[in-house]
């Protein structure tokens, strides 16, 4: 869930950074 990867957070459902 880095800002670099935050493309990436969407496939990982990694929702915690987009709160």
């Amino acid at each position: 869930a880095l800002l670099l990867f935050r493309k990436y957070d969407i496939a990982l459902l990694d929702i915690g950074d987009y709160l």
